[in-house]
């Protein structure tokens, strides 16, 4: 046993030194550098690849949503607004029902939730709504500006 002391445990700097550890060929040592190198490019151009695929979704998104001069209001297309209930962070996780949290909206969630995250305890809920595939969730408030009207469809 080389750890030694009291409330704080340590090793010598001398036994340090002595520790044996393996080391591999030079061969098996290149092959591994090559490989870890291959993995990290790939990394990269995914990388780069998704966030080209972003810019690109973002531009046709803007191009169709600025095509349409047409226009109404939220009320006018919606079938049922309202604001969602508020429930004690120590609630969340709680069971096993689904349970969209209103501040994930723009922390965690893109634009589109297909499995909530979050799970509580529907006793807990004094007021309940559900939310439905297919339905638009929008924050009302934020932080930060661009969290508020941060949009989310729900959808299977």
């Amino acid at each position: 046993n080389l750890v030694r002391g009291g409330a704080v445990k340590g090793i010598s700097l001398e036994q340090l030194k002595k520790v044996e550890i393996p080391v591999p060929p030079i061969e098996t040592q290149n092959k591994i550098s090559k490989l870890l190198d291959s993995l990290i490019q790939l990394k990269e151009n995914l990388e780069q690849e998704l966030t080209l695929r972003k810019h690109q979704f973002k531009h046709y998104l803007d191009k169709l949503i600025s095509v349409n001069k047409n226009t109404k209001t939220i009320q006018e297309i919606a079938t049922d607004i309202y604001r969602g209930n508020g429930v004690r962070k120590e609630h969340i996780g709680s069971g096993k029902f689904p349970y969209i949290v209103y501040g994930e909206l723009y922390t965690k969630y893109g634009t589109f939730i297909y499995k909530p995250d979050s799970t509580i305890n529907p006793d807990l809920i004094k007021k309940k709504r559900y939310c439905q595939y297919g339905d638009l969730l929008i924050t009302s408030t934020g932080e930060k500006p661009e969290e508020i009207a941060k949009t989310c469809a729900y959808l299977k």
